[in-house]
């Protein structure tokens, strides 16, 4: 069925798509200018999503649902078992029915993904003196509408304790990835984003010239 031409749809689209694309986006440009910058940040990306996926079950929260863990009355009654009430669009790649945003929901896992970008990408910005404030506002629309989307109707992913956990790991998960970065690979023009420093742009400055022009009269 094609897509309804309506701009929220296609905003609720990317918003949803964001945790495939930014990925992709990244190692698609850490090949073309030929550097490590987004094979790191998917890697600490990588570290950061396993860590979520472990604590999930110890946190203990659960998306929303009918029915319990081992239940064995009726499905869809409150005895019964585990079924979960989210959104299929919730989880793009299934991780079975068991696991992080399947059953459990804390912390968020897209609140968790969005939080580690934006903050692995902020603290080069302002240590380096290179803020983009494109960047900068597309991440923040990307988290706010993602929060939005998913603790609302029809989708109901988490809930908003659900998403603040999440974008609260993200930064201390962020922040760490990057330090360790910078601390073990000291060369950051190659392995951060924004790492440049105004100091090191090369500065074109056209000199004043002088030109003579010279009019030709046509022989007759």
């Amino acid at each position: 069925m094609p897509i309804a031409f309506n701009p929220m749809t296609y905003i609720r689209f990317f918003v949803l798509l964001s945790p495939i694309v930014i990925p992709s986006m990244a190692i698609f440009g850490s090949l073309y200018e030929g550097n490590g910058k987004g094979l790191l940040y998917i890697a600490g990306l990588t570290l950061s999503m396993a860590f979520g996926a472990m604590i999930s079950p110890l946190a203990g929260a659960k998306v929303p649902h009918v029915g319990e863990v081992g239940g064995s009355g009726k499905p869809g009654t409150p005895n019964g078992p585990f079924t979960s009430l989210t959104d299929p669009a919730c989880n793009l790649i299934n991780g079975g029915t068991e696991g992080w945003g399947t059953m459990f929901s804390m912390p968020g896992p897209h609140a968790l993904l969005l939080s580690f970008t934006m903050t692995y990408m902020l603290f080069p910005m302002f240590m380096y003196g290179n803020v983009n404030l494109w960047v900068i506002g597309g991440l923040l629309f990307l988290g706010i509408m993602s929060a939005r989307i998913r603790t609302t109707e029809p989708m109901n992913c988490v809930g908003l304790a659900d998403v603040m956990a999440g974008w609260g790991t993200g930064v201390i998960l962020g922040s760490l990835w990057f330090f360790t970065i910078i601390f073990l690979l000291p060369d950051s023009d190659n392995v951060v984003y924004f790492s440049s420093k105004k100091s090191d742009k090369q500065e074109c400055k056209l000199e004043k010239k002088a030109f003579r022009c010279k009019s030709k009269q046509k022989a007759k």
